[in-house]
């Protein structure tokens, strides 16, 4: 794979990335104390400027918890199968085992909160926080994917 096409894959690989982080952090929406607009008010779970909590009629919450597991698994883990895997594959979404500790307890609090907690216990908004160290954690992947495309560029 050439130089060009494997740039134009990260570039694409850190605006995913930058949009989830920013999914996840409703857009700056309370670090820079804006409201939300009506629409997103009527539509909106939590009535914040994201698509991730829209009500639906389908139990998205159920589905991204899952996928919140698959991926702080994966995330956590794939520092050690980073060797095992060849190609770009490896370069873009393995984690370096310095990043792993954005991943990893992700998957462990979504893991306990739907397998494991008792009925009894309720848990606030403390998936807000976890989605928002799995948001640092896809930027910092993104950041250190875009060092080494600088590391390796002529």
């Amino acid at each position: 794979m050439n130089l060009k096409k494997e740039s134009w894959l990260m570039a694409l690989f850190f605006l995913g990335c930058l949009v989830l982080a920013l999914e996840e952090i409703s857009y700056g929406q309370w670090i820079f104390d804006w409201e939300s607009p009506e629409i997103f008010k009527e539509i909106n779970t939590q009535q914040e400027t994201n698509l991730h909590n829209i009500r639906d009629g389908v139990n998205i919450a159920a589905q991204l918890h899952i996928l919140f597991m698959l991926v702080g698994f994966f995330g956590g883990a794939s520092w050690v199968l980073k060797p095992y895997i060849n190609g770009l594959f490896a370069d873009l979404l393995c984690v370096d085992w310095h990043l792993s500790s954005y991943f990893f307890p992700v998957f462990l609090f979504y893991f306990y909160y739907d397998y494991i907690r008792p009925s009894f216990f309720i848990i606030g908004n403390e998936q807000e926080l976890f989605e928002l160290i799995l948001s640092f954690g896809f930027i910092s992947l993104a950041a250190s994917n875009y060092r080494k495309a600088l590391a390796v560029a002529p």
